[in-house]
């Protein structure tokens, strides 16, 4: 009880609003969506290790999906990785989080069969992705590469977004019985569109990790070089590529339009943890798109607690009525669209 509440409060300190999306899962989906989580976050810890080489990173993310079913090498792996990490890890959480890293193996273990197998392949089709940011790109600001077209990030986009999102489907089918229905696809979309928001917001720091996830095609297009990526006060002329992978996001996040609606109503915990993600998906892309400074890390994209907490207190209808989602989704997604200069939805 005392190692699963010290979980609980990592998480909680690791991932704010998708600790608050766990909380609100039903009993029966805590344990395999935690679990997963954890082991996901531990090998993007891995991954951003920047004081170990890349080769060492890449052995083991490729090793890590695989100690969740090998006990021996799980004990003979940890006390080494923990042994190279820890000293490298630049935050007090992902420290702290490696040093746990029994406790969230251990998470699993309980899982029934075809959990662990689900557990298992999210976690491999994420530090697939993690392998290509090793393989492709840089690992400072001096060393900054970037994604050659528009194919590599939707790609990479289906890898660590789209992954979780079919997870997370198929673990609420197996768990609560809801019928798949093409529900897996939808899923997918969502997390594509997530895992967007994500590089969106995140992209001042990724270039400064050598990371430029806009594809060179569309920084031709924009008269931008890879130098000029960290240059803040470029950001206007980044706008265009912005725009584009924003609508991107915006057409694949309208899957949730579908995936609400076969959730059943007496599912309330499910429900609101979609309709949150989706909700501040939105509300995170717009933060991001005032603020207009989208190359500059001295600016921090993130919606405000208030209207977290807001958007919470406002959730139970929704819960009760599709129709009721449906119009705070729309109303969030065409406010947005609003804010580009609407051409399409």
């Amino acid at each position: 009880m005392k190692a699963d509440t010290e979980l609980s409060g990592l998480l909680k300190r690791v991932s704010r609003s998708l600790y608050l999306s766990i909380r609100a899962l039903p009993d029966s989906l805590r344990p395999v969506f935690s679990a997963a989580y954890l082991l996901c976050r531990a090998a993007d810890t891995i991954a951003d290790t920047r004081l170990m080489p890349p080769e060492r990173r890449i052995r083991w993310i490729r090793k890590f999906p695989g100690l969740l079913d090998d006990a021996r090498a799980r004990d003979a792996a940890l006390p080494e990785l923990a042994g190279e990490l820890i000293p490298a890890a630049d935050i007090a959480d992902e420290r702290e989080l490696l040093r746990s890293l029994g406790a969230v193996f251990a998470l699993a273990q309980p899982l029934s069969d075809m959990e662990r197998r689900l557990v298992r392949e999210v976690v491999g089709e994420v530090c697939s992705g993690m392998e290509t940011d090793l393989r492709v790109f840089g690992s400072d600001a001096a060393s900054l590469k970037s994604f050659s077209t528009g194919e590599q990030l939707e790609e990479y986009c289906r890898e660590i977004g789209g992954g979780p999102g079919v997870f997370w489907t198929r673990a609420a089918v197996l768990k609560e019985r809801i019928p798949e229905n093409g529900l897996a696809d939808k899923g997918r979309r969502i997390g594509e569109a997530l895992q967007m928001v994500n590089i969106l917001r995140d992209t001042p720091r990724d270039l400064r990790i050598g990371r430029c996830y806009w594809p060179r095609t569309d920084l031709d297009s924009a008269g931008l070089s890879l130098a000029d990526m960290l240059r803040p006060e470029l950001s206007e002329k980044f706008r265009p590529v912005a725009e584009k992978w924003m609508r991107w996001a915006v057409e694949r996040l309208s899957a949730a339009e579908e995936y609400v609606a076969a959730l059943p109503k007496a599912q309330f915990g499910l429900r609101a943890s979609v309709i949150w993600s989706v909700y501040w998906g939105l509300d995170t892309m717009l933060e991001v798109w005032k603020t207009g400074r989208f190359l500059d890390p001295a600016v921090k994209a993130k919606v405000p607690r208030a209207r977290i907490y807001l958007t919470i207190a406002k959730t139970p209808a929704a819960l009760a009525s599709n129709a009721v989602f449906l119009g705070g989704y729309r109303l969030r997604r065409d406010a947005f669209l609003d804010s580009l200069g609407r051409k399409s939805l």
